[in-house]
């Protein structure tokens, strides 16, 4: 029964606003940085989706660590947010419609999220507890390398995988990024270095663009963003991939 966020951040502030009339979309500007696109819609009477993005991604980081990131936002999310394990939080939201997720692209950095209307704040309090407080657990992340070894292992017996892996090497010109996953690939995975590159990829909003579209009313989201997208950490550099 515990609330998601034990301490909620102070609300930041929409800092200027403006319309695009023929798309029907409000574009805020939080005074972090962050820009958010709203667009209130009536296509489902209890949708609301979100997206965000910003430039970076795995382009960023070495090609040592390159395993470790890509299995990064997969192991957060395995480990639950803040102080709830998986369970837990799986029971903390039980009669809840809200899910959001980290992920990192090649050249990006995103979040993919949908809630219904009544449960907008619960989507965006999720959020904000896994960029601000992510957690992990060894047993998740070796949970999850198990699953990829018998995954692997029922792989290497199908003749249709190994040429889909052998067109993806040569199609990659045997690039180091493009190496099928194998075990040898896996156990370069390291835990410590998976939740580093996780904080540093999510470590400010201010270059983040914000879209959410669905079942909202402005006069309501508003102070939501404020807190939640507002509160969330800045910084004065903007990446580039």
């Amino acid at each position: 029964a515990a609330p998601l966020v034990p301490a909620p951040p102070l609300p930041g502030r929409i800092v200027a606003e403006t319309t695009v009339p023929e798309l029907g979309v409000v574009d805020w500007r939080l005074a972090n940085g962050a820009r958010v696109l709203v667009k209130p819609t009536d296509f489902k009477a209890d949708e609301v989706l979100l997206r965000a993005y910003s430039p970076g991604g795995l382009s960023l980081v070495a090609d040592s660590d390159y395993v470790s990131a890509a299995l990064a936002t997969t192991i957060v999310e395995r480990s639950g947010a803040g102080e709830f394990s998986l369970t837990d939080l799986q029971k903390r939201l039980a009669g809840k419609r809200a899910a959001v997720s980290a992920a990192l692209g090649d050249v990006t950095e995103r979040w993919a999220g949908q809630a219904s209307s009544k449960d907008v704040e619960i989507m965006l309090q999720l959020m904000y507890l896994r960029w601000t407080a992510p957690r992990y657990d060894s047993s998740s992340f070796r949970a999850l390398l198990d699953q990829f070894r018998l995954v692997l292992v029922n792989r290497a017996n199908s003749p249709e995988a190994v040429f889909a892996d052998t067109v993806q090497a040569v199609m990659g010109q045997h690039h180091f990024r493009v190496r099928p996953l194998g075990a040898a690939v896996l156990s370069e995975a390291r835990l410590d270095r998976a939740l580093a590159i996780y904080r540093e990829r999510f470590a400010a909003a201010s270059d983040f663009t914000f879209v959410i579209v669905g079942a909202v009313e402005l006069d309501s989201l508003r102070p939501l963003v404020e807190r939640w997208i507002g509160g969330l950490p800045a910084a004065e550099n903007r990446e580039r991939w």
